[in-house]
């Protein structure tokens, strides 16, 4: 049974336009609608999925003193408060707004406001970096029109339908990516699409990108987002009806553009339909279209790779290209988390892929191909160094993930003080995977129960399940227990997965079950790889 959703909205500002607002389009049992202060007397229960809207205002929390000598420890006793509402589904806090403060004439107040939010946005990314179901928005960012007070005389309002509506749009996005469906790969035409032009017809100096034009600018800014995008660990890849030599000799002439070739992960440029090429590259990469974005200034491709795949992402392309920065505003939800090793090394990662996949051609059975890879696994106990990577498989991970739970780190943390918590690092001589599987056990009943086992797609075929079950073997033996149950909540997601549990166990009411004995200990074999170590 789905457990109710709830949604609380703290503020001493008027927010039931807010509140009318989500309730439109959202299917919550109840809204609550509590001032600031109330925040601490709130008790948590555990009986219904909550989702929290914080609004403060700067005088709720910095007097007129504190502002004015920069004394900021009230802010670090506010963030703390939120702290217990961080194992919640979602959090949105707005930077303080100040209506008490807001005095235009006064530089030094004005100019202490600003060090104050300053103070606060970097006290929020401090305490909050190892949690993703917290988004922060800068209340500049919904354009508030704080010289006009009428409203907030009249009725404390604040908020008007467009500063609601950018709410709300976050609310989703951060939702969306709890829910694990999150943009991975980004899928883009070139022509007039990262430049103005036609590299097969015009000549390549006729080419606008940047040069002081403000098309040229545009396309420019376009260019700069895909590349930040993709070292924040989206991947990106064409699909563009170009020869792919006039391609590269056109990416060679314009050294100074800030994409590169070798910043596409896959380049299909050719005459053949983008759909077709676009499969292709999905099918390379083991991508779901649901992850994928698709961008094409010409609508009828948009349309021809819209009819095949429907769960894609193809938003329009903008008629005027001066409002290219608004592309992805429905679509990509940037968490505040740091970036992990994985993320920053996920190109790397797959043409590795790419060279191993090349090399397994060479050998006529898989067992001879695994075995030369002299793959060396390490095995790690969770820690706070690899808890965001941890929390990212749990998040990310759908085709290989026995239960499809979003723990967040706060939750993994604690489970792994009563939990056995193993994350493994696969490396092989074309290189570092990464950790790429996590498995979390448990001891109940005098049983061994798997509650997660999670594997990135990457690293699919290559055996290291062998090794998730073989830990929970040896975890069992130790525990003389007789039998292990493996968690499984059989989705259309995680089909793969179940394939492979399908092989050796039978499924009866959400589990598989491994009774332990001399067959079952040697049913998993581990001697295809180099090494294995517990570190």
């Amino acid at each position: 049974m789905k457990k109710k959703r709830e949604l609380f909205i703290f503020s001493n500002i008027n927010s039931e336009g807010l509140k009318n607002y989500f309730d439109q389009y959202e299917k919550f049992s109840k809204t609550h609608i509590s001032s600031l202060e109330e925040m601490n007397d709130l008790k948590i229960k555990d009986n219904s999925e909550k989702h929290f809207i914080i609004i403060p205002l700067l005088e709720n929390i910095l007097s007129h003193e504190e502002i004015n000598k920069s004394k900021f420890k009230n802010i670090d006793k506010f963030l703390n408060t939120l702290l217990k509402f961080i194992n919640s589904k979602s959090i949105i806090l707005i930077s303080p707004i100040t209506i008490k403060y807001n005095i235009k004439s006064n530089f030094n107040l004005k100019n202490s406001i600003e060090t104050a939010n300053l103070s606060f946005a970097q006290k929020v990314f401090k305490k909050f970096e190892l949690y993703n179901n917290l988004s922060f928005i800068d209340h500049r960012d919904l354009n508030l029109n704080l010289s006009n007070l009428k409203y907030w005389f009249m009725g404390k309002v604040i908020f008007d339908n467009l500063a609601i509506q950018k709410i709300y749009s976050i609310f989703k996005k951060l939702n969306r990516y709890l829910d694990g469906d999150s943009i991975k790969l980004i899928i883009s035409d070139l022509d007039n699409t990262l430049w103005r032009g036609v590299i097969g017809d015009d000549k390549f100096e006729d080419i606008l990108i940047g040069g002081h034009d403000s098309i040229g600018e545009a396309y420019l800014y376009f260019q700069n987002l895909l590349k930040n995008l993709k070292d924040r660990g989206l991947m990106l890849a064409i699909s563009s009806k170009n020869e792919i030599e006039t391609v590269k000799r056109f990416f060679k002439f314009r050294e100074d553009m800030p994409l590169k070739l070798n910043d596409f992960i896959i380049i299909k440029s050719n005459w053949e339909s983008k759909s077709l090429n676009i499969k292709k590259i999905l099918k390379e990469l083991n991508i779901l279209p649901k992850s994928t974005i698709f961008i094409d200034d010409n609508p009828i491709e948009r349309d021809e790779v819209k009819k095949t795949f429907r769960d894609m992402k193809i938003p329009n392309f903008p008629e005027n290209i001066l409002e290219i920065n608004k592309i992805f505003d429905d679509h990509i939800f940037e968490s505040q988390k740091k970036i992990t090793t994985e993320d920053k090394r996920r190109l790397l990662m797959l043409r590795q892929e790419d060279r191993r996949i090349i090399n397994k051609k060479n050998y006529n059975d898989n067992t001879s191909w695994l075995k030369s890879l002299n793959t060396e696994i390490n095995i790690l106990k969770i820690n706070k160094n690899n808890l965001s990577r941890a929390e990212q498989l749990y998040r990310k991970v759908n085709q290989f993930n026995s239960t499809t739970r979003r723990l967040n780190s706060e939750e993994l943390y604690n489970e792994s003080k009563k939990n056995r918590i193993f994350l493994i690092q696969v490396s092989d001589k074309f290189g570092d995977s990464g950790i790429t599987a996590i498995i979390n056990l448990s001891y109940i009943n005098e049983s061994i129960v798997v509650n997660d086992f999670i594997m990135s797609c990457r690293i699919a075929g290559r055996k290291v399940e062998n090794i998730l079950f073989y830990l929970a073997i040896e975890v069992a033996l130790k525990k003389k227990c007789k039998n292990i149950i493996f968690s499984f909540n059989k989705s259309e997601k995680n089909k793969p997965l179940f394939q492979i549990f399908k092989n050796y166990f039978q499924y009866e009411r959400g589990s598989f079950n491994l009774v332990i004995n001399k067959n079952s200990i040697n049913l998993f074999k581990v001697n295809y790889f180099k090494s294995i170590k517990l570190k």
